[in-house]
């Protein structure tokens, strides 16, 4: 995955933080909480502001839903990147 171009990177991430959402939207946690972690992991390769702000507003709406283990997870990875 690494050798990958870097527009398809951030395509493959962008498509996924609209997946995040998506499930969101559908009230799937843990499906959210899963294809934002994955972003997450993205997120060291690509610089858009439209993708970091689509993450941060699906963080926001998962906060309060942090005992929900994949929601943790996504929320720990995502405060550690943010922080960073």
């Amino acid at each position: 995955m690494n050798l990958q171009r870097p527009h398809f990177v951030r395509n493959r991430a962008l498509y996924t933080a609209e997946l995040a959402h998506d499930r969101l939207g559908r009230g799937d946690l843990a499906g959210a909480a899963a294809q934002g972690s994955a972003v997450v992991e993205l997120l060291g390769q690509v610089r858009s502001a439209r993708i970091r702000g689509m993450l941060a507003h699906t963080a926001d709406r998962l906060r309060g839903h942090a005992a929900v283990p994949e929601v943790r997870e996504f929320l720990d990875g995502y405060d550690d990147v943010v922080a960073a």
